[in-house]
């Protein structure tokens, strides 16, 4: 039995001094690096990732490697026993390119970095300084094992356009500065507990860019500032965000995100000094300016509604998903028709409902009209003209009217009347993207009906009118019937 015994523990004796003997000999190492230098090269190809220097001791470590645009090198004391580290670490990346391809991923740039690793038990501090995108920062990682336990961030003067590079992103940004800082005390996604701050100043959007890939027609770039807060506890984050551009600005008040259920809630605020910097994104030639309060939810629909006190009246709306639906109430008309650039030629109170998919880019628009009249225009001035009689005076106490929305034409039915007249749209298409217009109406002046046809531009359109049968009824009036009958003033007036 002694004999057995003997033999066991020789042959333990044996395995540990060959374990320690690969493990921590000059000739262990060597063989060591090169069996890990063959795996790494076959697993990443074109990395050509060597290893340079590699020492391994009971108590302490040294590493130098590189790989094509890359240095990097590690070393200090350790502990088998412990699992204890007091490490000094530096690296230096002038290209990401070559580890991104042998990842399969999309980023660049340069990365320099530099500090230390110290702690036991996999318990451990990692606590160093980085420059990166044209910027730099410092950063705290406190790791239990290999799981992210705290993180303390801070960087200044990030390029915006450099860091958008490295990720790989598509270049919209064509200058502008990003800050970043955080303090995660506890980074497990169940107990989160900390706070995040971001800043971006002097952020410009490149018109040029932006046009070709969303033909949006913009003269200018875009420019932009912005603040943001998140507090993080548990798995809830709360932040509030602040944008201002030349375009307008965005504020959200408050915004809750919770981790596990993906659900979000905020209230936001979009206010437009002036519309007039829309019109090369809208393709309408807007003016004066709005405001617009609302919520948006996000669990398993997307939910944004909005409210605006508008054009004397209000706006509000509810986007679920694709479907919107928005109401006008109480709206002038006059003041929305300046706002689109369009001619004022009629004036009225407003109320209407929209019905759209966004997807489908189809429709309803549904609403009516109170006491209208018409302004001062072609029409109007023809009828004066010819027949005397003024037909900005008629007022009309209720007009209802009738739309379908398809793509980018608006099919429409109108019918409105008042003492003396009545006015119906046989048929009326807009183009919205062509902004052209072709319209045919009946008017009814008293006794006298007649057609008339509206076309072309929709902001300069051209108006056709059959006045023959309405003159002929004035002529009539004033000096007899039998006359007229003579005369067949229906043809003089063709």
């Amino acid at each position: 039995m002694k004999k057995i015994l003997l033999g066991i523990l020789a042959v333990v004796i044996v395995v540990l001094v060959l374990c320690y003997f690969l493990a921590f000999s000059p000739f262990g190492n060597g063989l060591g690096a090169q069996i890990a230098q063959k795996r790494i090269n076959k697993k990443y190809k074109n990395l050509d990732f060597k290893i340079n220097k590699f020492v391994l001791r009971p108590n302490k470590l040294r590493l130098d490697a590189s790989f094509k645009g890359a240095k990097l090198s590690i070393g200090g004391n350790i502990s088998i026993f412990t699992l204890g580290l007091d490490l000094v670490y530096d690296e230096n990346i002038t290209d990401l390119q070559p580890l991104a391809k042998s990842l399969k991923q999309n980023f660049s740039g340069a990365l320099l970095s530099k500090g230390t690793i110290k702690g036991k038990h996999e318990k451990y501090l990692i606590k160093g300084i980085e420059k990166l995108a044209g910027g730099e920062g410092n950063y705290t990682i406190g790791l239990n094992g290999s799981h992210l336990t705290s993180l303390k961030l801070d960087a200044k003067n990030l390029q915006v356009k450099a860091l958008e590079a490295m990720l790989g992103k598509s270049s919209y940004v064509a200058g502008g500065t990003l800050e970043l800082k955080a303090n995660i005390k506890n980074a497990n996604i169940h107990k989160l507990d900390g706070n995040v701050t971001t800043k971006l100043s002097g952020v410009k959007l490149s018109k040029n860019k932006l046009n070709d890939d969303f033909s949006l027609g913009i003269k200018k770039d875009i420019s932009l500032d912005s603040t943001s807060s998140s507090i993080l506890k548990n798995t809830n984050i709360a932040s509030s965000m602040e944008l201002d551009s030349n375009l307008g600005n965005i504020k959200i008040k408050k915004s809750t995100y919770d981790l596990e259920d993906k659900a979000l809630n905020a209230s936001y605020q979009v206010f437009v000094p002036n519309l007039a910097v829309l019109n090369n994104i809208s393709g309408a030639k807007l003016q004066g300016e709005v405001n617009i309060l609302g919520k948006i939810k996000k669990s398993k629909n997307l939910i944004i509604d909005g409210h605006s006190f508008l054009l004397g009246g209000e706006l509000s709306f509810v986007l679920k998903n694709n479907n919107l639906n928005a109401n006008l109430n109480h709206v002038r008309l006059k003041s929305f028709l300046k706002m689109l650039s369009y001619p004022q030629i009629f004036d009225s109170y407003t109320s209407a409902k929209i019905s759209y998919n966004l997807k489908k880019k189809i429709g309803d628009l549904k609403g009516e009209m109170s006491d209208g009249h018409f302004m001062k225009n072609q029409l109007s001035e023809m009828l004066i003209k010819f027949t005397s009689f003024d037909l900005n005076s008629e007022i009309y106490k209720k007009i209802f009217f009738d739309s379908k929305i398809d793509q980018d034409i608006l099919n429409s039915k109108l019918d409105m009347q008042s003492k003396n007249t009545r006015i119906k749209v046989l048929s009326s298409t807009i183009n919205l993207k062509k902004l052209k217009i072709d319209s045919i109406l009946r008017i009814k002046i008293k006794k006298a009906v007649f057609d008339s046809r509206i076309s072309g531009d929709l902001k300069h359109p051209d108006m056709k009118v059959d006045l023959s049968k309405l003159v002929e009824a004035q002529f009539k009036k004033r000096i007899g019937s039998k006359i007229g009958r003579r005369l067949n003033l229906s043809k003089i007036f063709k």
